[in-house]
């Protein structure tokens, strides 16, 4: 295909974003649709977020492994509302936005325009119906935009007979979104670390001292985020608490030490088939897509074959090869579903409609039917007939307010929620369960706390191991209950201490 203008596309623009709007108020429990968003992660995130408006800082004042930006993230969407997550919701519409547009547009460098528009929804559909997505309002969710746009950039230069390349303002975009990246969770740097070694090696086989130029605007671009966010930590005073817990913490005590060479291989392998297995409709697409691109030679010019390769290789390893990790990880490889929507776009060229009614109709059908089958596909659908009264984070809570509480722990489970409900402010660091391994140091201190009877509330969930600790200051006041997908209620225990 000829290459495609680079201006912006306004009606591709509007047909992302409401497809990011009807997709995402269906797959995401941010949306308004659901009573609240229960996940522990997203929990964690956005209590954190919304307390840095009151000025607490990450890893000083409040403890979670995740990258700093994640949290700003939060803190944008808690301006619009501090006991929901219609902000975080609002961010996630406009970030799927942006994914679907780059992913659009990639696919228009390959098949013509109708495929790339008929490819929105289905690719909408493809990222967000599994379980990879998880319940929304993931790190990898926020990231898809920026690796959407580095495969934008990497299929331009590299399809076939393409003599683009991206000057070095584009060099320096994609290193602010790649430094972006580092600080949002520096696993998914795989993708931009392959992109960029790409380009140099193909710029060095002809331009030497462009090479070495884009390497370092690339670099730059990493390094002024960098030095945003580290001014930022230097000027709270906690820039040791931020090397501690997202880089010491993560590396030492989060993944677990290979101790074969072959292991990180071992685990790209299975927590790839696990990804593909589990999200059937992402796996063909992707499958088609990557197929299509290396093997064909109508797609990708040779070097271009070779770099696609090492981009799916690289986002695998760092991702996946110190640990196998959660179904959520798989998300990061939706960037590649252009590929797959490009491929099926080309093979049924003669059959695509042709601008004007005849492809309005078909996109408008297209449309519903992806919304209808997110309705049946999305793993989390069970949850949105539920009302918020009926949580226990909702029961809890009104009890609390009754009782005159100001301070609260969610004691050896991940935050849930309460602390948003409640509206009350964290005053342990420590202030959930963390996915983190060897945790006594940050555990006891919890503990500590409680045997001293300094919290006035604390939740537990059923199967506690540590409510020994509770014995001397407090009593159980309130239990409630909260669906799970399976069938089986969680239980939910509110204690309070004893005057």
């Amino acid at each position: 295909m000829e290459q495609k203008s680079a201006r912006f596309d306004p009606l591709l623009a509007a047909l992302c974003a409401g497809t990011a709007a009807v997709l995402l108020a269906v797959c995401s429990w941010s949306s308004p649709l659901y009573p609240y968003h229960c996940g522990g992660d997203a929990n964690i995130y956005f209590t954190i977020g919304r307390n840095m408006l009151d000025g607490l800082v990450p890893y000083r004042d409040l403890i979670d492994q995740k990258g700093p930006l994640l949290f700003f993230i939060q803190m944008l969407g808690a301006l619009v509302s501090r006991q929901s997550f219609l902000g975080v919701w609002l961010l996630e519409v406009a970030a799927g936005t942006v994914f679907l547009y780059f992913s659009a547009r990639t696919v228009q460098l390959f098949a013509p325009r109708a495929a790339a528009l008929l490819g929105v929804p289905l690719t909408a559909l493809a990222a967000w119906s599994g379980d990879a997505f998880a319940s929304g309002s993931t790190a990898e969710e926020y990231t898809l935009p920026a690796l959407a746009f580095g495969l934008y950039l990497f299929c331009r230069a590299f399809a076939r007979d393409s003599r683009w390349r991206p000057a070095l303002p584009l060099f320096f975009v994609n290193g602010l979104l790649a430094g972006a990246v580092l600080w949002t969770k520096y696993t998914m740097l795989g993708f931009h670390f392959a992109w960029m070694a790409s380009f140099a090696l193909l710029l060095w086989l002809g331009e030497k001292d462009f090479a070495v130029r884009a390497c370092l605007v690339f670099l730059g671009g990493m390094a002024a985020v960098s030095a945003a966010v580290l001014a930022w930590f230097g000027a709270n005073g906690a820039l040791d608490e931020l090397w501690d817990v997202y880089f010491y913490r993560n590396i030492f005590h989060y993944g677990t030490p290979a101790t074969h060479w072959s292991e990180p291989l071992y685990n790209i392998f299975m927590a790839g088939a696990e990804t593909l297995l589990r999200n059937p409709l992402l796996a063909v697409l992707c499958v088609l897509g990557a197929l299509a691109a290396v093997l064909s030679r109508s797609m990708l010019a040779p070097a271009g074959r070779a770099g696609l390769c090492a981009l799916v290789f690289f986002t695998a390893l760092f991702m996946w090869g110190a640990s196998r990790g959660f179904p959520y990880y798989g998300l990061l490889f939706a960037c590649f579903l252009p590929l797959g929507v490009a491929a099926a776009g080309r093979a049924a060229q003669r059959f695509l409609p042709r601008p004007g009614k005849l492809l309005a109709g078909a996109l408008a059908g297209l449309c519903a039917v992806c919304a209808a089958l997110s309705l049946w596909l999305s793993p989390n659908t069970w949850f949105m007939g539920y009302e918020r009264e009926e949580l226990p984070q909702s029961i809890f809570a009104d009890y609390i307010r009754e009782q005159g509480g100001e301070t609260l722990l969610t004691w050896g489970i991940l935050d849930v929620g309460f602390y948003t409900f409640s509206d009350i402010t964290p005053t342990c660091p420590y202030f959930c369960r963390l996915n983190l391994f060897d945790n006594e140091e940050l555990e006891g201190m919890a503990a500590d706390m409680v045997r001293r009877g300094e919290f006035d509330f604390v939740v537990t969930a059923n199967n506690h191991a540590m409510y020994e600790e509770l014995t001397e200051h407090y009593e159980l006041v309130l239990t409630a209950t909260e669906p799970t997908p399976d069938g089986r209620d969680a239980f939910f225990n509110l204690y309070q201490r004893v005057k």
